[in-house]
């Protein structure tokens, strides 16, 4: 019975972990379903100031981001992430329903590893999920 337990406990143990960060609590519960169907280990946080505690208190693996919010932008929370010893490289998507080229360039300046617009599309976040957490080196 024990050895049943093992392959589910080596699963999670090597879960790579992704915040999550949105005002929208539909969109938070979207993708943390999505991804934790998938595999990943999930932590929300409701705007950047929430996801800035969060990332102090666990290592994080990836954040997907919304760009509007309140308190703290997406922006603005990238900006302080890239700035925070040991999270400098931690991949940032952004996934949002702004289409200003201005935020735009900002977050690919911010090395941003993706732009996923809303409406989610799972395989889209699933696919760039995927790519970014290859193209890095592991948790932060």
């Amino acid at each position: 019975m024990e050895r049943s337990r093992w392959p589910g406990m080596v699963r999670q143990l090597m879960a790579k972990t992704v915040l999550v960060v949105d005002d929208s609590a539909s969109t938070r519960q979207t993708v943390t379903f999505v991804l934790g169907r998938s595999g990943y280990s999930v932590v929300a946080a409701i705007d950047g100031i929430d996801a800035l505690r969060k990332i102090a208190e666990e290592p994080i693996d990836l954040i997907v981001t919304e760009v509007n919010m309140p308190n703290l932008s997406g922006v603005d929370f990238v900006e302080e992430v890239r700035k925070s010893e040991g999270c400098v490289d931690i991949p940032v998507i952004v996934l949002t329903i702004e289409n200003d080229q201005k935020v735009r360039k900002r977050m690919k300046q911010l090395d941003c590893a993706d732009w996923l617009e809303k409406p989610l599309k799972t395989e889209s976040l699933l696919s760039s999920v995927e790519s970014a957490l290859a193209n890095s080196g592991g948790k932060h």
